[in-house]
């Protein structure tokens, strides 16, 4: 059924964030948050690493090893 295969992509979904490291996974919600994954993009690289403190390479070093942890099957 329809529920059971949304619940299993939750759950999924649940463990790939489980794996980020905790400043992986604060500079990826922050970006969701921040409409960095929207078209157009919301934000910017250099605004969010503005937000974080962060310069602009750390903020992406964070950013791509969270988004390969959670797009590798």
């Amino acid at each position: 059924d329809d529920g059971g295969r949304v619940r299993d992509a939750r759950i999924a979904r649940e463990h790939r964030l489980d794996t980020l490291t905790t400043t992986q996974r604060e500079v990826y919600e922050h970006a969701r948050e921040q409409g960095y994954y929207e078209w157009p993009r919301g934000t910017s690289t250099r605004e969010l690493a503005d937000d974080l403190g962060v310069s602009k390479t750390t903020l992406l070093e964070h950013l791509r090893k969270a988004e390969s942890k959670l797009l590798d099957p």
